[in-house]
């Protein structure tokens, strides 16, 4: 594991690869991977994140988030942890990211995971009127925070294979920690 010392936080916009690449690096690391919001679905019953916020609303989800992601923190074993896409609404969540992990930032450009959304389905938190629109502020909002909270930003381009946008990753984070 080189000099990782810290938890690694994988961070960014729905569809970003937060999920998929997080657990690729830390298989590649021999560390555990936590999905934030698979830990909260298992702890939750059968209910999707999606469903779990609608029942309980923005303020108790994110406060459920941000219990849930200081109890995964607990303990002293190294983790590499990939954050909910909406996590940048909840302050105290990105700071408890910064404060207890290495975040890093996965960006992909605007256009490229409005895309891959609208191929998904409507999501609820878009305007079905003006989807592009809506997402676009969603967007610029929490880039910035995103961007601010960040250790370490990785921009993955469009989108590519997924080996190749791995050891991009795999890469950078060797290049922050004088090797792996």
């Amino acid at each position: 594991m080189g000099n990782i010392g810290r938890n690694l936080i994988f961070m960014g916009l729905k569809h970003s690869g937060k999920t998929t690449f997080s657990k690729r690096i830390a298989e590649r690391l021999f560390m555990r991977h936590v999905d934030l919001d698979e830990e909260i679905e298992r702890k939750n019953g059968t209910l999707k994140v999606r469903d779990i916020y609608r029942a309980i609303g923005k303020e108790a989800f994110d406060e459920l988030q941000e219990k849930s992601l200081s109890e995964i923190l607990e303990n002293d074993e190294r983790l590499v942890i990939s954050l909910g896409g909406g996590a940048s609404d909840s302050p105290t969540l990105m700071r408890i990211a910064k404060e207890r992990g290495y975040s890093i930032y996965l960006y992909r450009r605007e256009e490229d995971l409005i895309d891959v959304i609208l191929r998904h389905g409507l999501p609820a938190f878009l305007d079905s009127d003006d989807p592009r629109g809506s997402f676009s502020k969603i967007f610029s909002r929490r880039d910035r925070i995103y961007r601010e909270n960040a250790d370490l930003i990785i921009d993955l381009g469009p989108y590519r294979d997924k080996d190749e946008t791995e050891e991009l990753i795999f890469q950078r984070l060797k290049e922050e920690f004088n090797g792996i």
